[in-house]
């Protein structure tokens, strides 16, 4: 199946607008490596986060199976420093109680604990936002989508 940019943010959108509060997340890997085992051992990396943010976020409700967070958005290479990022929009209903600034520290602190860096509080590896408009974000974050592209400009849906 050939998805095209429009279908994918649409059905993006579709999926996460109906949620009360978002941010707008952008995770860079730690270091460049080379070939698809980079963008393998960053998809695990992704899984683990995404886990580990929902166990915070909503504890028993998370691990017992009946809710989670809408996390949706896409993984890229940079032209730049040649390294796999996310851009990731994280949406939650009224369930989560905890300000964005628990939970913006939270993020840091969980991805870089995934990737095994050092410097959450301070570190260049995430930055967190209010989602604000939802339509752009997504749009931002298929930017690079094309779904005859190799593996690394790649969707994520958790």
């Amino acid at each position: 199946m050939n998805l095209t940019k429009e279908l994918v943010k649409h059905a993006m959108l579709e999926r996460l607008k109906n949620y009360g509060h978002g941010y707008w997340v952008t995770l860079d890997a730690k270091t460049t490596g080379y070939g698809e085992q980079r963008l393998i051992s960053f998809d695990v990396q992704l899984g683990q986060f995404a886990q580990r943010l929902n166990s915070y976020c909503l504890g028993r409700r998370y691990r017992r199976g009946e809710t989670r967070l809408a996390i949706a958005g896409a993984v890229e290479v940079g032209s730049f420093y040649d390294r796999p990022h996310a851009h990731l929009v994280v949406m939650h209903g009224d369930e989560v109680v905890r300000g964005f600034e628990e939970i913006e520290l939270e993020i840091r602190k969980q991805w870089y604990e995934v990737i095994g860096a050092t410097g959450y509080k301070t570190g260049n590896l995430v930055n967190v936002q209010d989602v604000g408009n939802l339509k752009s974000r997504i749009e931002y974050a298929l930017k690079n989508f094309k779904s005859n592209q190799d593996q690394a400009n790649r969707l994520v849906m958790h």
